[in-house]
């Protein structure tokens, strides 16, 4: 494998930490990660000449797929929910979407430590499905965790559209009604505050195993939401999903209504979100862990003390 100019998945490698520092050649360190294997790095890109072992290695499987925690609280979105195997949400889907609807992206995590590069098998971090009919339009977004963590589902996002006519849409409060039904009564609701906002946010919020209250004002343990710009699961990220602060841990729901320009009390659109804080952050620590433990591994097995230079 040529370490200078990786290449796509499709091409059978992957740059897999491209995100991790755009525009340069460079590697970052990730002291904040390491223990023992002090000078271990994520891969942004090296020079082939700095490593001289390199492989690619297959995770044991550390952190299972499990139930969400929230008390019998509903998180789901169209039956996917955090902690489903990405393989299993994937199947849901393509259900509902159809096999050509569904796009599966995939990456690897790389690692290197003094001279030594490992990596994880291709495998789908994120899918994206999406139709587009004369009814309008949904799209979906399902992110999932690297292989040492079972790959499953921490965060995905759903956005149904409506249509140009208001004629047949249902109305804001009929839609508040709808999703009360399925998700509960809320944690915290929001009204439409600034002219990009959403006509209405509701939020349900649960925090070690149970339903908690929120506030829509406050970002400490009261939150309501955490900001989906957050929820890529990638080589870019996992530094932040392991360094998340205690006000953000929570396993958040979050709902948007937006209404029709020229009919504001029809339902021209509706977001939902689901992420689940804890599970990401215990995964981004096992799949990063796994990496160092491999690249130590491979590295006590090929460093050897070499002999000096003629003087």
């Amino acid at each position: 494998m040529d370490m200078e100019n990786p290449v796509d998945s499709t091409q059978g490698f992957l740059p897999c930490a491209r995100e991790l520092l755009k525009g340069t050649g460079t590697i970052m360190a990730i002291s904040k990660l390491t223990t023992a294997l002090s000078s271990i790095i994520l891969l942004a890109g090296v020079s082939a000449t700095s490593i001289t072992s390199a492989q690619e290695y297959t995770p044991g499987e550390v952190m299972s797929a499990s139930e969400v925690e929230t008390g019998g609280g509903t998180v789901d979105i169209i039956g996917i929910r955090p902690g489903l195997k990405c393989s299993e949400a994937l199947e849901i889907a393509t259900k509902a979407f159809g096999e050509d609807g569904v796009k599966p992206e995939q990456t690897n995590f790389k690692i290197g430590y003094k001279g030594v590069s490992v990596w994880t098998p291709a495998f789908t971090n994120v899918f994206r499905a999406s139709r587009r009919d004369d009814n309008g339009a949904e799209d979906l977004t399902v992110h999932c965790t690297g292989p040492a963590s079972g790959n499953q589902v921490v965060s995905l996002e759903r956005t149904v559209y409506m249509g140009e006519s208001p004629l047949n849409a249902p109305t804001i409060e009929d839609a508040k009604k709808s999703l009360i039904e399925k998700y509960g009564p809320t944690a915290g609701t929001q009204g439409k505050q600034m002219s990009f906002m959403a006509d209405a946010s509701l939020f349900w919020v649960y925090r070690n195993g149970s339903k908690a209250a929120c506030d829509t004002e406050r970002s400490d343990m009261r939150r309501c939401y955490v900001l989906s710009a957050g929820y890529t699961y990638d080589a870019g990220s996992l530094e932040s999903h392991l360094n998340t602060s205690k006000e953000e841990m929570g396993i958040f729901v979050k709902a948007e209504i937006t209404g029709f320009k020229n009919d504001p009390a029809k339902m021209h659109r509706f977001k939902v979100d689901v992420v689940d804080v804890p599970r990401r952050k215990m995964a981004a620590k096992v799949d990063i862990d796994s990496l160092k433990a491999e690249a130590g591994r491979v590295h006590a097995e090929s460093n050897k003390s070499g002999a000096m230079p003629k003087l």
